[in-house]
């Protein structure tokens, strides 16, 4: 019984859901062993840290989970808003006086100079929920060393512990590209004489987005 509720606790993914031990886990040094042979030695830690080391990865994952769906959420609406603003600014065509913006036709008209708000408002929000997530990934304690072990769920742990690396770049460089196109005039370009200049940047930051949405997404 006691093998058969740590290996409740153990299935337990990092996103999605998941059975629940109905009762505290009384973990003997054999059941440590035998789940986890490259873990800290049961001499080390008590039958008593380990089981609650693991109600506290229990408790801490479901908030980290529900982080990440926020995230998610946030994240795609910034990509949505952001496409439109694309559009509008931007789009394909070969001079600013082609644009949306240029003819007044543009979704966020008000958005075609200055900040772009509804995008900035989802980035804020998208920023603040990740961070959150990020920082509860390495809250979670791990007295088995799952990450170490050769099951498929260690493998999952392992590629969602090395995603966060890739997702993290994305969003370190969606900031700064964000910040270039959308306050360009503060730093001398200028939207009409550079404008092939910063339609590149955009196409850019809107190519990293997707691919960052894609990495927090797997």
């Amino acid at each position: 019984m006691p093998s058969m509720l740590a290996v409740l606790a153990l299935s337990t993914p990092i996103f999605g859901f998941s059975l629940q031990p109905p009762a505290p886990l009384d973990l003997g040094p054999s059941v440590v062993a035998q789940l986890a042979p490259g873990a800290p030695s049961p001499l080390a830690l008590s039958d008593e840290e380990v089981s609650a080391q693991l109600r506290q990865r229990q408790e801490i994952a479901t908030v980290h989970r529900v982080f990440g769906v926020m995230t998610l959420v946030a994240m795609l609406a910034t990509t949505v808003f952001g496409f439109i603003q694309f559009a509008d600014e931007y789009g394909f065509h070969g001079s600013h006086a082609d644009t949306a913006c240029a003819h007044q036709s543009a979704v966020f008209q008000d958005s075609c100079t200055g900040v772009p708000v509804p995008h900035v408002i989802a980035a804020s929000a998208l920023g603040a929920f990740y961070v959150t997530t990020f920082a509860l990934s390495f809250a979670m304690p791990d007295p088995l060393d799952i990450a170490h072990q050769s099951s498929a769920y260690a493998g999952r742990v392992r590629a969602h512990a090395a995603l966060r690396w890739v997702h993290l770049t994305g969003m370190l460089l969606q900031v700064v590209l964000g910040v270039i196109v959308s306050e360009g005039q503060d730093i001398g370009i200028d939207p009409v004489r550079d404008f092939g200049t910063l339609q590149a940047l955009a196409a850019v930051h809107m190519g990293i987005g997707v691919a960052t949405l894609g990495a927090l997404t797997t």
